[in-house]
């Protein structure tokens, strides 16, 4: 009910307007000014309430590239994706990259549903070539898996494949799957004679497998709860469990990296240990660039030819959430069963997310300015 009053009051500020100026503003929302290819200082202004979304709307069915949208806060990023689809056609592409919703060195790991939706996030956004992407400056500022990651721990899966199940067990296993009595979440699986169930990253629901011998007979989606079937498909993607890796390969690149990185004997703390032994550790994220010989960032993942809008002005915000980040570390770091990356291994610093941001067309929207302008 909120988000609809702030679309009537827009839609009729815009449709009455009361000055030249006004009329000014609605040719700018209705048909947005766009930057060209690489041109940073690009600024929008004179935008209120629910007049942004309806800019970006805009300019996204207009626009052959993707656009992505960074806001302030998680707050803003929930507003604008509740927001944006009272705009767009039906069924136009926008994805979401959540928050994993953990504080920065927590010792807990974010729910399995919100890596499933990061991980569909991050699967499908090299592959957008029109749409919207949302995504919250905190959010953006951890580092992340490669690319390589997902493409090299997913699975696909059709019908009439040959499956044998316990190399299948053996990859999903590696992949981060847990073993259950009974599937109900994401990331879990359970095999009985010849039905595999498994809860695949990025599904709304999870996938039931029947095997004739070692070939698949059928894939079906069914309803946990009542275990009834919902329908049958011919083919899936099984994407990684987590954004870290767990195999062999893997787990002796985090040992080499331990032991280059901390002093002291790797034995005394239980986090080598459980990682050691191919256990999920509670937390394990902040330990993520010692899976892997090079990380990534969120703007690797984004198509080329992407034109990312600043949706708030972003300095205030950035400083204050690096500023938490250096709290915390600082709070926590002196614990020696425990040692702690340094933030500048696990975050992009304040240069070096404008940095980042330099190879793409970008807008700046200026709560402050009474017009579009460009530099």
């Amino acid at each position: 009910a909120g988000v609809s009053r702030l679309v009537t009051d827009t839609a009729i500020s815009y449709k009455m307007p009361r000055k030249k100026e006004d009329n000014k503003l609605m040719a700018n929302v209705l048909y947005p000014d766009c930057p060209q290819p690489h041109q940073n200082n690009h600024r929008w202004g004179g935008l209120n309430n629910s007049a942004k979304a309806l800019a970006c709307a805009q300019l996204a069915t207009q626009s052959s590239a993707p656009l992505c949208l960074l806001t302030a806060d998680i707050h803003a990023a929930e507003q604008l994706r509740r927001e944006l689809p009272f705009f767009l056609p039906d069924e136009f592409p926008i994805l979401y990259l959540p928050d994993r919703e953990t504080l920065p060195y927590d010792m807990f790991s974010p729910h399995q549903d919100l890596i499933s939706a990061r991980l569909q996030t991050l699967a499908q956004l090299p592959h957008l070539t029109q749409g919207i992407v949302i995504a919250a400056l905190p959010t953006i500022l951890h580092l992340l898996p490669p690319s390589s990651h997902l493409s090299a721990h997913s699975l696909q899966l059709a019908k009439e494949q040959t499956l044998p199940i316990d190399q299948f067990r053996q990859q999903l296993v590696l992949g981060g799957y847990r073993h259950v009595s009974q599937v109900m979440e994401h990331g879990e699986f359970f095999i009985r004679g010849s039905l595999i169930d498994v809860y695949p990253m990025g599904s709304n629901f999870p996938i039931r497998i029947e095997l004739f011998d070692d070939t698949i007979d059928s894939l079906r989606t069914f309803d946990p709860e009542t275990q009834r079937t919902i329908e049958k498909i011919d083919e899936l993607t099984l994407l990684p469990a987590q954004e870290y890796a767990m195999d062999e390969e893997a787990i002796a690149r985090f040992r080499q990296s331990w032991r280059a990185t901390f002093s002291g004997n790797p034995l005394d703390s239980p986090s080598y240990e459980a990682i050691t032994e191919g256990h999920h550790l509670a937390g394990v994220e902040m330990y993520l660039p010692m899976f892997f010989e090079e990380t990534s960032v969120f703007m690797d993942y984004l198509p080329k030819n992407t034109r990312i809008i600043q949706m708030q002005p972003l300095n205030a915000q950035l400083d204050k959430f690096l500023s938490e980040v250096n709290h915390r570390f600082e709070q926590y770091r002196y614990d020696q069963t425990r040692p702690l990356l340094p933030p500048s291994q696990l975050f992009l610093s304040k240069d070096g997310f404008f940095s980042q941001l330099n190879p793409f067309s970008c807008i700046r929207i200026n709560d402050n300015a009474d017009h579009n302008t460009h530099n």
